[in-house]
């Protein structure tokens, strides 16, 4: 998702809004597995993410998303709550009470998805720094720089949600937030089809292959 980002905001083109939405609810459908995955026991493994971005949303050829990199995720303690200062993610998609290593849960990961849709229809994250630490700390203390109102009025309520500082505000459940994102496709883009998104994916030109794998490959052939 990010290279595709970078496609149009290198294009100075916007990112189509029936695309963002798609992908996000797609996204947060794995979100919402992860979540709510239980043990053998049927208890909550309440795993959280930690790390939604960009970087870890991939879309396929044929259009489909897949949340991926679940690398720093991690089951919550007995509280219900990740252990308190440890800061791990990307910035500048952390919730803010992530950003200050406070005890979380997977409302931050409703938070970075917000965040993540927010560039997407808008070509900007919504902070004046660029340095991380500054980032982060204008997250820890609040500190977006959102306009809403330059905003589809249509889709403007779900991100106000999922964006929330205070996480009593935001969305309790990614499948809602996921609900929402698809209510929104069908009746402002009924004509959305997936596969569009997945010949933009095929246009882009794949890696080429490495010289010295070539290489390596011809000799084999010879022998």
């Amino acid at each position: 998702l990010g290279t595709l980002y970078k496609h149009f905001i290198t294009k100075k083109k916007t990112f189509p809004p029936e695309y963002a939405l798609w992908i996000m609810a797609h996204a947060l459908d794995g979100l919402s597995y992860a979540h709510e995955l239980t043990n053998t026991k049927g208890d909550p493994c309440g795993i959280i993410h930690r790390d939604v971005s960009p970087q870890n949303i991939f879309v396929s050829r044929s259009g489909g998303v897949r949340l991926v990199d679940f690398g720093i995720a991690r089951e919550q303690a007995g509280s219900g709550m990740t252990q308190a200062g440890i800061v791990k993610g990307t910035v500048p998609y952390m919730a803010p009470e992530q950003a200050r290593g406070e005890p979380v849960d997977q409302r931050i990961d409703i938070f970075a998805a917000g965040m993540v849709l927010y560039e997407l229809i808008t070509g900007a994250i919504p902070l004046d720094v660029t340095e991380a630490t500054e980032q982060r700390e204008a997250i820890a203390e609040g500190r977006l720089t959102t306009d809403f109102k330059s905003i589809d009025a249509t889709i403007r309520p779900l991100l106000e949600k999922a964006m929330a500082i205070d996480k009593d505000e935001r969305y309790a459940r990614a499948a809602d937030m996921a609900q929402d994102a698809r209510q929104l496709l069908e009746e402002k883009y009924p004509a959305f089809d997936p596969l569009k998104l997945g010949a933009m994916v095929r246009r882009k030109k794949p890696a080429k292959t490495e010289p010295k794998k070539r290489a390596r490959k011809k000799q084999k052939r010879s022998a």
